[in-house]
Order: C-alpha cells, then structure tokens, then sequence
C-alpha cells in the first residue's frame, strides 16, 4: 500500500570524520533526507564509528572521548529551518553501554539528550545512540552471543533499535497502543498481548 511507502535518499557523500584523539580512529558520517507518508520531513545523521583495539588499545577514557568528540561532531549537524535532525551512533567503539551513556551524558539542559541501546548480553561495542527520535531496542539472535553467528565470526552481536519519526505512520505501535487501551482496569490479570 502506497500509506506505508517512505521516501529515504542520501544527502551528499559520506564523509570520513578523524576523531581528533592522537590515535588513528576515525567515523564515516552519513546524512539521509527522510519523508514519511504523513509528508514529515527529516534529516538522518550515522556515525559510524570503530576504534580498534589491538596490541595498544585506547585507555577507556580516550575512547570514552573518541565517542564525546563523535557526538559533539554529529550535534553540530543543522537542517534547513523547521526540518528536525536525527542523530544515530553506531559501530564498535570498545565500550559497553554503561561507559557509552557516561560518554554522551547532558553537561547541562541544553544539551542533546542522547539515549543508549545496548544487545541483550551487553557485549563490548556492541549498542547504539540515538539524539531526536523515540528509539526502542529490538531484539535480534544473531551474533557472538547466540548459535547464529552472522556473516562474520567477530566477537559482537547484532544490535538494532527501532526509531519512531513524530509525525509518521506507526501501524505497530498504534495497534500495540489501542490494544493497551482496551485492556480492563480491574485487578484481574490477562495475558499480554503481542502487536
């Protein structure tokens, strides 16, 4: 159905981004022009980034700052008036969840409010950040963690989230929402229903 059809093109080339830490580590930054069926309009900045770790790998401090510099690096991206931008940090920055979220923590309120999304097993570099959007965690068995490994045999696990775009049809969520709704207020339980 032509409802559900979203309209996503790249904006201009990826850039490489070299996090200015003294280590060779660096970001590819990739923007996309998003309009959902309801006619929004969005702009979608990723970094991708990985810091390696080997022989001599980064203290976590440094690659805590290699993430800081990221983030501030995708804050700075602005859109024409009146069209909101999504930021999202993926790659393998060698941190879990925890280190990520002290990483990208507000300084103040006019700070960007970053949310953080790790995998189920909270692997190393394995997660994901999101600044302008609703994002929620979705699952997925694939990876280090689980009998799938995936395309490659690493040490992650896959990690995926969910991003709601205000403005856009949520067939899922509005469904999961009016089922929620429908519910009895009584004290007696039921079970819960999937979307």
């Amino acid at each position: 159905s032509d409802v559900y059809k979203r309209q996503v093109s790249l904006h201009g080339c990826a850039e490489k981004y070299l996090v200015p830490i003294g280590r060779d580590v660096d970001a590819a930054v990739t923007a996309f022009d998003v309009v959902t069926p309801a006619g929004s309009r969005y702009h979608v900045v990723v970094g991708n980034l990985h810091i390696v770790c080997s022989d001599h790998p980064p203290s976590i401090p440094t690659r805590q700052s290699a993430v800081r510099r990221l983030q501030t690096h995708l804050d700075g991206y602005v859109s024409e008036p009146n069209i909101p931008v999504v930021r999202i940090m993926v790659g393998d920055n060698n941190l879990n969840t925890q280190q990520v979220r002290e990483a990208v923590q507000r300084v103040n309120d006019a700070d960007p409010h970053w949310r953080v999304y790790g995998t189920t097993a909270d692997r190393i570099g394995d997660n994901v950040a999101v600044e302008g959007a609703e994002a929620r965690f979705l699952p997925i068995a694939v990876g280090r963690s689980f009998r799938d490994r995936g395309l490659r045999n690493d040490s992650h696990d896959a990690v995926a989230v969910v991003i709601t775009l205000r403005g856009a049809s949520q067939p899922a969520e509005i469904r999961r929402r009016k089922i929620e709704s429908q519910r009895p207020l009584s004290g007696a339980t039921q079970p819960a229903l999937q979307p």
